[in-house]
């Protein structure tokens, strides 16, 4: 078997941390007690019929524990920069938004593009053009917000 490349796991993380923040938000648990399950019961997840790649565990545990930490800070941040105010997104879109809102605040070392165009693709696994240029949109102007 192949060794997988380092972007391919940051991706993979990225993908394993929405749906940890997703899966959290609806069985109203704390991000902190789904981390120990992705991490060892989760690793060979399958999305659309594919199995995903071997995650970046830190990048993956940084994700889901900075957006427990910073829940309040990525909430008025996204809320700030939504064109709909007050508007209420379906729990899987409000876990892409979070987990890419976090990274684009905490992970300066990592260029905006990068960051969104890995969200986008976690995006376009579940969802249509329609909700996917939303979280482009709300992406973007929240990276024009915390990188300006």
């Amino acid at each position: 078997m192949a060794a997988v490349s380092p972007l391919i796991k940051k991706q993979s993380a990225r993908l394993m941390a929405v749906q940890a923040v997703y899966q959290a938000s609806l069985n109203e648990q704390s991000l902190e007690s789904v981390v120990p399950e992705y991490l060892e019961h989760r690793l060979s997840m399958e999305v659309d019929g594919e199995e995903i790649a071997q995650p970046d565990g830190a990048l993956f545990k940084k994700i889901v524990l900075g957006v427990e930490e910073r829940r309040g800070d990525l909430g008025s941040l996204i809320a700030t920069h939504t064109q709909a105010k007050g508007e209420k997104f379906e729990p899987l879109i409000k876990a892409i938004i979070m987990c890419a809102s976090y990274e684009l605040l905490a992970h300066c070392d990592i260029d905006s593009p990068i960051i969104i165009n890995d969200y986008l693709n976690v995006a376009h696994a579940y969802f249509d053009k329609g909700e996917v240029g939303l979280i482009n949109g709300i992406l973007d102007n929240v990276a024009k917000a915390v990188r300006d």
